[in-house]
Protein backbone atom coordinates (compact mmCIF):
# COMPACT_ATOMS: atom_id res chain seq x y z
CA UNK A 1 0.00 0.00 0.00
CA UNK A 2 1.79 3.55 -0.58
CA UNK A 3 0.82 5.35 2.49
CA UNK A 4 2.26 8.76 3.10
CA UNK A 5 2.34 10.55 5.55
CA UNK A 6 3.90 14.13 5.53
CA UNK A 7 3.12 16.55 9.02
CA UNK A 8 4.57 19.88 9.88
CA UNK A 9 3.51 21.98 12.91
CA UNK A 10 5.48 25.60 13.68
CA UNK A 11 5.14 27.40 16.80
CA UNK A 12 5.80 31.11 16.38
CA UNK A 13 6.84 32.68 20.13
CA UNK A 14 5.90 36.62 20.14
CA UNK A 15 7.63 39.11 22.85
CA UNK A 16 6.07 19.20 36.51
CA UNK A 17 4.74 16.63 37.07
CA UNK A 18 4.46 14.84 40.57
CA UNK A 19 7.58 13.46 41.85
CA UNK A 20 6.07 9.69 42.13
CA UNK A 21 6.56 9.82 38.10
CA UNK A 22 10.28 10.42 38.31
CA UNK A 23 11.49 7.22 37.83
CA UNK A 24 8.16 5.75 36.02
CA UNK A 25 8.57 7.20 33.01
CA UNK A 26 7.79 5.32 29.81
CA UNK A 27 8.07 7.86 26.69
CA UNK A 28 5.61 5.49 24.85
CA UNK A 29 2.70 5.78 27.40
CA UNK A 30 3.45 10.04 27.51
CA UNK A 31 2.82 10.21 23.41
CA UNK A 32 0.46 7.74 23.47
CA UNK A 33 -1.63 9.19 26.38
CA UNK A 34 -1.13 12.65 24.69
CA UNK A 35 -2.04 11.47 21.17
CA UNK A 36 -5.46 9.90 22.23
CA UNK A 37 -5.86 13.32 24.28
CA UNK A 38 -5.16 15.39 21.62
CA UNK A 39 -7.16 13.44 18.75
CA UNK A 40 -10.58 13.05 20.74
CA UNK A 41 -10.00 17.31 21.39
CA UNK A 42 -9.25 17.76 17.83
CA UNK A 43 -12.43 15.49 16.68
CA UNK A 44 -14.41 17.92 19.87
CA UNK A 45 -13.38 21.19 18.51
CA UNK A 46 -13.94 20.31 14.37
CA UNK A 47 -17.19 18.16 14.84
CA UNK A 48 -18.43 15.11 13.98
CA UNK A 49 -17.98 15.54 10.14
CA UNK A 50 -14.40 17.06 9.82
CA UNK A 51 -12.04 14.30 8.48
CA UNK A 52 -8.57 14.68 10.15
CA UNK A 53 -4.58 13.68 9.97
CA UNK A 54 -2.87 14.18 12.79
CA UNK A 55 0.76 14.08 14.05
CA UNK A 56 0.96 14.42 17.41
CA UNK A 57 4.37 12.75 18.50
CA UNK A 58 5.35 16.29 15.97
CA UNK A 59 3.42 18.64 18.85
CA UNK A 60 4.80 16.32 21.88
CA UNK A 61 8.19 16.93 20.58
CA UNK A 62 7.99 20.99 19.64
CA UNK A 63 6.37 20.89 23.70
CA UNK A 64 8.86 18.84 24.97
CA UNK A 65 11.73 21.12 23.76
CA UNK A 66 9.62 24.51 24.46
CA UNK A 67 9.41 23.13 28.26
CA UNK A 68 13.14 22.48 28.39
CA UNK A 69 12.89 26.87 28.51
CA UNK A 70 9.52 27.03 30.69
CA UNK A 71 9.45 27.74 34.46
CA UNK A 72 6.75 27.50 36.91
CA UNK A 73 3.10 26.84 36.26
CA UNK A 74 4.09 27.33 32.51
CA UNK A 75 6.01 24.04 32.86
CA UNK A 76 3.83 22.39 34.87
CA UNK A 77 0.75 22.58 33.22
CA UNK A 78 3.27 20.84 29.85
CA UNK A 79 4.58 18.37 32.26
CA UNK A 80 1.21 17.79 32.96
CA UNK A 81 -0.59 17.15 29.63
CA UNK A 82 2.75 15.24 28.45
CA UNK A 83 2.83 13.15 31.76
CA UNK A 84 6.54 14.06 31.99
CA UNK A 85 8.82 13.90 34.99
CA UNK A 86 10.11 17.27 36.20
CA UNK A 87 13.65 15.26 35.82
CA UNK A 88 14.01 16.60 31.93
CA UNK A 89 17.44 13.85 31.86
CA UNK A 90 14.84 11.17 31.82
CA UNK A 91 12.59 12.70 29.29
CA UNK A 92 16.06 13.54 27.14
CA UNK A 93 17.62 9.85 27.44
CA UNK A 94 14.18 8.25 26.34
CA UNK A 95 13.91 10.53 23.69
CA UNK A 96 17.23 10.03 22.43
CA UNK A 97 16.36 6.07 22.08
CA UNK A 98 13.07 6.37 20.37
CA UNK A 99 14.71 8.42 17.54
CA UNK A 100 17.67 6.45 17.26
CA UNK A 101 14.83 3.09 17.26
CA UNK A 102 13.09 5.09 15.11
CA UNK A 103 15.74 5.87 12.55
CA UNK A 104 17.16 1.92 12.78
CA UNK A 105 13.60 0.91 11.24
CA UNK A 106 13.86 2.13 7.75
CA UNK A 107 13.77 -0.78 5.11
CA UNK A 108 12.97 -0.86 1.58
CA UNK A 109 9.06 -0.87 2.44
CA UNK A 110 9.25 1.73 5.24
CA UNK A 111 10.80 5.30 5.35
CA UNK A 112 10.67 7.75 8.25
CA UNK A 113 12.49 10.91 8.62
CA UNK A 114 12.54 13.76 11.10
CA UNK A 115 13.66 16.92 11.54
CA UNK A 116 13.11 20.03 14.21
CA UNK A 117 14.61 23.86 13.40
CA UNK A 118 14.46 26.77 15.49
CA UNK A 119 14.73 29.89 14.04
CA UNK A 120 15.42 33.06 16.01
CA UNK A 121 15.15 37.06 15.25
CA UNK A 122 19.22 37.52 14.56
CA UNK A 123 19.71 40.07 17.34
CA UNK A 124 18.06 38.07 20.30
CA UNK A 125 20.01 34.84 20.46
CA UNK A 126 18.61 32.11 22.44
CA UNK A 127 20.11 30.88 25.40
CA UNK A 128 23.76 28.80 25.56
CA UNK A 129 22.33 26.52 27.61
CA UNK A 130 19.14 26.02 26.13
CA UNK A 131 20.93 25.81 22.63
CA UNK A 132 23.21 23.28 23.61
CA UNK A 133 20.43 20.84 25.28
CA UNK A 134 18.34 21.00 22.25
CA UNK A 135 21.05 20.31 19.56
CA UNK A 136 22.66 17.71 21.99
CA UNK A 137 19.20 16.06 22.76
CA UNK A 138 16.71 16.83 19.85
CA UNK A 139 18.78 16.83 17.23
CA UNK A 140 17.63 20.23 16.67
CA UNK A 141 19.31 23.31 14.17
CA UNK A 142 18.91 26.88 15.32
CA UNK A 143 19.48 29.25 12.77
CA UNK A 144 18.87 33.11 13.06
CA UNK A 145 16.89 35.16 10.43
CA UNK A 146 15.76 38.40 9.88
CA UNK A 147 12.29 38.24 11.24
CA UNK A 148 11.53 42.10 11.78
CA UNK A 149 13.79 43.83 8.90
CA UNK A 150 12.74 40.98 5.96
CA UNK A 151 10.07 39.01 7.27
CA UNK A 152 9.28 37.59 3.87
CA UNK A 153 12.99 35.82 3.81
CA UNK A 154 12.71 34.46 6.75
CA UNK A 155 9.44 32.71 6.01
CA UNK A 156 10.72 31.44 2.47
CA UNK A 157 13.54 30.19 5.14
CA UNK A 158 11.07 28.30 7.41
CA UNK A 159 9.39 27.28 4.61
CA UNK A 160 12.30 25.81 2.68
CA UNK A 161 13.06 23.87 5.36
CA UNK A 162 9.63 22.40 6.05
CA UNK A 163 9.48 21.50 2.17
CA UNK A 164 12.99 19.48 2.65
CA UNK A 165 11.68 17.71 5.60
CA UNK A 166 8.06 16.77 3.67
CA UNK A 167 10.17 15.83 0.50
CA UNK A 168 7.73 19.11 -0.97
CA UNK A 169 4.76 17.86 0.03
CA UNK A 170 4.65 20.66 2.48
CA UNK A 171 5.93 23.56 0.41
CA UNK A 172 4.56 26.86 3.07
CA UNK A 173 4.01 26.68 6.60
CA UNK A 174 4.07 30.28 7.03
CA UNK A 175 4.05 33.75 5.66
CA UNK A 176 5.61 36.84 5.82
CA UNK A 177 2.40 38.65 7.74
CA UNK A 178 2.60 35.12 10.28
CA UNK A 179 6.36 35.84 11.25
CA UNK A 180 6.14 39.88 11.42
CA UNK A 181 6.50 39.81 15.22
CA UNK A 182 8.12 36.79 16.00
CA UNK A 183 11.39 36.35 18.29
CA UNK A 184 11.22 32.54 17.66
CA UNK A 185 10.03 29.99 15.44
CA UNK A 186 10.00 26.34 15.93
CA UNK A 187 9.12 23.42 13.29
CA UNK A 188 9.05 19.72 13.59
CA UNK A 189 8.61 17.62 10.03
CA UNK A 190 7.85 14.27 9.69
CA UNK A 191 7.44 11.72 7.18
CA UNK A 192 6.30 8.59 7.05
CA UNK A 193 5.88 6.18 3.36
CA UNK A 194 4.89 2.62 3.80
CA UNK A 195 3.55 -0.04 1.90
CA UNK A 196 1.33 -2.74 2.87
CA UNK A 197 2.77 -6.23 3.81
CA UNK A 198 -0.04 -7.42 2.22
CA UNK A 199 -1.63 -5.06 -0.58
CA UNK A 200 -5.06 -5.33 -1.70
CA UNK A 201 -6.02 -5.93 -5.13
CA UNK A 202 -6.87 -3.28 -7.24
CA UNK A 203 -9.10 -4.92 -9.24
CA UNK A 204 -11.17 -5.85 -5.80
CA UNK A 205 -11.84 -1.85 -5.33
CA UNK A 206 -15.18 -0.93 -6.02
CA UNK A 207 -17.90 2.08 -5.08
CA UNK A 208 -19.85 1.50 -2.51
CA UNK A 209 -22.08 3.25 0.59
CA UNK A 210 -20.38 5.36 3.56
CA UNK A 211 -22.76 5.41 6.04
CA UNK A 212 -23.25 7.92 9.51
CA UNK A 213 -22.90 6.99 13.30
CA UNK A 214 -26.72 6.27 12.54
CA UNK A 215 -26.39 3.88 9.66
CA UNK A 216 -27.69 6.53 7.11
CA UNK A 217 -25.65 7.05 3.68
CA UNK A 218 -23.98 10.08 3.49
CA UNK A 219 -21.77 9.31 0.37
CA UNK A 220 -19.87 6.90 -1.39
CA UNK A 221 -16.05 5.95 -1.29
CA UNK A 222 -13.43 3.61 -3.21
CA UNK A 223 -13.84 0.77 -1.01
CA UNK A 224 -10.68 -1.58 -0.94
CA UNK A 225 -11.01 -5.53 0.00
CA UNK A 226 -8.89 -7.99 1.33
CA UNK A 227 -8.94 -11.45 2.88
CA UNK A 228 -5.68 -11.78 4.94
CA UNK A 229 -5.32 -13.18 8.55
CA UNK A 230 -4.47 -10.04 10.57
CA UNK A 231 -4.59 -9.53 13.87
CA UNK A 232 -8.16 -8.83 15.07
CA UNK A 233 -10.50 -8.21 17.58
CA UNK A 234 -13.58 -6.72 19.12
CA UNK A 235 -12.89 -4.44 21.74
CA UNK A 236 -15.82 -4.22 23.98
CA UNK A 237 -14.53 -1.42 26.45
CA UNK A 238 -14.66 0.88 23.89
CA UNK A 239 -17.44 -1.09 21.78
CA UNK A 240 -15.44 -1.02 18.76
CA UNK A 241 -13.64 -3.14 16.25
CA UNK A 242 -9.63 -3.34 16.18
CA UNK A 243 -7.83 -4.44 13.28
CA UNK A 244 -4.07 -4.07 12.75
CA UNK A 245 -2.48 -3.79 9.10
CA UNK A 246 1.36 -4.42 8.94
CA UNK A 247 3.37 -2.49 6.75
CA UNK A 248 6.67 -3.82 5.11
CA UNK A 249 8.08 -7.48 6.29
CA UNK A 250 10.32 -6.44 9.55
CA UNK A 251 6.84 -6.08 11.62
CA UNK A 252 8.19 -2.29 12.07
CA UNK A 253 4.89 -0.11 11.23
CA UNK A 254 1.64 -0.74 11.10
CA UNK A 255 -1.52 0.84 11.03
CA UNK A 256 -4.40 0.11 13.64
CA UNK A 257 -7.92 0.56 12.84
CA UNK A 258 -11.09 1.09 14.84
CA UNK A 259 -14.57 1.00 13.84
CA UNK A 260 -17.17 1.71 16.11
CA UNK A 261 -19.60 -1.09 16.42
CA UNK A 262 -23.40 -0.86 16.42
CA UNK A 263 -24.51 2.21 17.88
CA UNK A 264 -21.09 3.65 19.23
CA UNK A 265 -20.11 6.85 17.61
CA UNK A 266 -16.99 7.77 16.65
CA UNK A 267 -16.93 10.47 18.74
CA UNK A 268 -18.06 8.50 21.93
CA UNK A 269 -15.38 5.50 20.83
CA UNK A 270 -12.90 8.36 21.09
CA UNK A 271 -13.81 9.66 24.04
CA UNK A 272 -13.43 5.98 25.99
CA UNK A 273 -10.54 5.64 24.03
CA UNK A 274 -8.44 8.37 26.04
CA UNK A 275 -8.78 5.37 29.49
CA UNK A 276 -7.45 2.77 27.36
CA UNK A 277 -4.21 1.47 26.86
CA UNK A 278 -3.06 1.46 22.81
CA UNK A 279 -0.22 -1.04 24.31
CA UNK A 280 -2.84 -3.09 25.61
CA UNK A 281 -5.20 -2.89 22.23
CA UNK A 282 -2.24 -3.92 20.28
CA UNK A 283 -1.14 -6.74 22.89
CA UNK A 284 -4.51 -8.52 22.40
CA UNK A 285 -4.80 -8.28 18.86
CA UNK A 286 -1.09 -9.88 18.87
CA UNK A 287 -2.62 -12.89 21.62
CA UNK A 288 -5.62 -13.68 19.15
CA UNK A 289 -3.30 -13.71 16.10
CA UNK A 290 -1.36 -16.31 17.84
CA UNK A 291 -4.18 -18.35 18.58
CA UNK A 292 -5.87 -18.08 14.98
CA UNK A 293 -2.88 -16.97 12.62
CA UNK A 294 -4.58 -19.05 10.21
CA UNK A 295 -7.78 -17.30 10.19
CA UNK A 296 -8.94 -14.72 7.11
CA UNK A 297 -10.59 -11.85 8.27
CA UNK A 298 -12.54 -10.15 5.36
CA UNK A 299 -11.54 -6.65 5.36
CA UNK A 300 -13.08 -3.43 3.58
CA UNK A 301 -11.10 -0.11 3.70
CA UNK A 302 -11.45 3.12 1.97
CA UNK A 303 -8.78 4.78 -0.05
CA UNK A 304 -8.63 8.08 0.83
CA UNK A 305 -6.47 11.26 1.20
CA UNK A 306 -6.83 13.78 3.61
CA UNK A 307 -5.15 16.90 4.38
CA UNK A 308 -5.48 18.88 7.77
CA UNK A 309 -4.48 22.38 8.91
CA UNK A 310 -4.96 22.86 12.03
CA UNK A 311 -4.16 25.95 14.67
CA UNK A 312 -3.84 24.34 18.19
CA UNK A 313 -4.30 26.84 20.57
CA UNK A 314 -8.03 26.13 21.97
CA UNK A 315 -7.63 22.59 21.71
CA UNK A 316 -4.09 22.83 23.88
CA UNK A 317 -5.78 24.75 26.15
CA UNK A 318 -8.53 22.38 26.68
CA UNK A 319 -6.36 19.69 27.21
CA UNK A 320 -4.68 21.88 30.17
CA UNK A 321 -1.73 23.81 28.69
CA UNK A 322 -2.82 28.08 29.33
CA UNK A 323 -0.11 29.73 30.20
CA UNK A 324 2.01 29.50 27.32
CA UNK A 325 -0.49 31.24 25.43
CA UNK A 326 -0.82 34.08 28.18
CA UNK A 327 1.36 36.96 27.47
CA UNK A 328 1.15 38.09 30.73
CA UNK A 329 1.62 34.43 32.70
CA UNK A 330 3.95 32.58 30.41
CA UNK A 331 7.27 32.03 31.44
CA UNK A 332 9.71 31.16 29.09
CA UNK A 333 12.90 32.45 30.27
CA UNK A 334 14.73 29.80 30.18
CA UNK A 335 15.00 29.98 26.50
CA UNK A 336 15.30 33.93 26.34
CA UNK A 337 16.23 36.72 28.94
CA UNK A 338 12.70 38.43 27.83
CA UNK A 339 9.46 37.54 28.27
CA UNK A 340 7.82 35.59 25.36
CA UNK A 341 4.25 33.77 25.40
CA UNK A 342 3.08 31.23 22.37
CA UNK A 343 1.18 33.18 19.97
CA UNK A 344 0.13 29.68 17.37
CA UNK A 345 0.75 26.92 17.38
CA UNK A 346 -0.06 24.91 13.69
CA UNK A 347 -0.33 21.79 12.11
CA UNK A 348 -0.04 20.90 8.92
CA UNK A 349 -0.62 17.24 7.82
CA UNK A 350 -1.37 15.00 5.16
CA UNK A 351 -2.12 11.24 4.70
CA UNK A 352 -2.84 8.83 1.87
CA UNK A 353 -3.89 5.61 1.33
CA UNK A 354 -4.57 3.29 -1.73
CA UNK A 355 -3.84 -0.28 -2.65
CA UNK A 356 -0.49 -0.94 -3.47
CA UNK A 357 2.53 -2.68 -1.91
CA UNK A 358 4.58 -5.67 -2.17
CA UNK A 359 3.77 -9.58 -2.18
CA UNK A 360 3.46 -10.78 1.32
CA UNK A 361 5.21 -13.86 1.96
CA UNK A 362 3.91 -17.57 2.67
CA UNK A 363 2.56 -17.97 6.37
CA UNK A 364 4.44 -20.45 8.15
CA UNK A 365 2.81 -23.57 8.93
CA UNK A 366 1.81 -24.26 13.14
CA UNK A 367 -1.00 -25.81 15.03
CA UNK A 368 -4.27 -24.40 13.67
CA UNK A 369 -6.64 -23.32 16.22
CA UNK A 370 -10.27 -22.73 13.95
CA UNK A 371 -12.76 -19.97 14.50
CA UNK A 372 -16.16 -19.53 12.47
CA UNK A 373 -17.36 -18.09 10.14
CA UNK A 374 -14.64 -15.62 10.09
CA UNK A 375 -15.13 -11.66 10.82
CA UNK A 376 -15.67 -9.08 8.95
CA UNK A 377 -14.51 -5.59 9.21
CA UNK A 378 -16.08 -2.96 7.04
CA UNK A 379 -14.53 0.44 7.40
CA UNK A 380 -18.08 1.76 5.63
CA UNK A 381 -18.66 4.53 8.65
CA UNK A 382 -16.76 6.74 10.91
CA UNK A 383 -13.23 5.40 12.05
CA UNK A 384 -9.94 6.23 13.50
CA UNK A 385 -6.70 5.33 12.62
CA UNK A 386 -3.51 5.44 14.17
CA UNK A 387 0.13 4.47 12.57
CA UNK A 388 2.31 2.90 14.87
CA UNK A 389 5.87 2.42 15.52
CA UNK A 390 5.91 -0.95 16.88
CA UNK A 391 8.95 -1.94 18.44
CA UNK A 392 8.79 1.28 21.32
CA UNK A 393 4.93 1.29 20.41
CA UNK A 394 4.15 4.91 20.04
CA UNK A 395 1.58 6.28 17.84
CA UNK A 396 3.03 8.26 15.01
CA UNK A 397 0.17 9.55 13.53
CA UNK A 398 -3.46 9.53 14.42
CA UNK A 399 -6.25 10.38 12.44
CA UNK A 400 -10.14 10.01 11.68
CA UNK A 401 -12.32 9.53 8.60
CA UNK A 402 -15.94 10.98 8.83
CA UNK A 403 -17.04 12.35 6.06
CA UNK A 404 -16.56 11.01 2.39
CA UNK A 405 -17.31 13.97 0.72
CA UNK A 406 -14.33 16.35 1.96
CA UNK A 407 -11.76 13.35 0.85
CA UNK A 408 -9.25 14.76 -1.61
CA UNK A 409 -9.04 13.23 -4.79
Amino acid sequence: MKTYLYTHIGIVLCLAAPAYLQDKFNIADSINKFSLDLLASVNLEGGNNLNIALSPLTIWTLLTIASEGAYDSTADQIDRVLGQPQNKNVVRDSYDRLIRQLEKSITRETEFETSTGLFSRQEFPVKDKFEQIVKQYYRASITPVDFKGNNKEAAEIINKYVAAGTKNRISQLVNSDDVRNAYFVMTTTMYFKGQWQTPFNRTATQKASFLDDRKNKIGEVEMMYQAHPYPYDRIDRINAHAIELPYGFDDTFSMLVLIPRGFQTVTNMLNELTKESITDILAKLEQNHQLYFEDDVHVYLPKFKVVSDFNMDRVLERMGIVDIFDDQKANLLGIFPHYLFLSRIIQKAEIEVDEEGTVASAAASAIFLNRAPPPIVKANRPFAFFIIHKQSGSIIFAGKISNPNTLAP
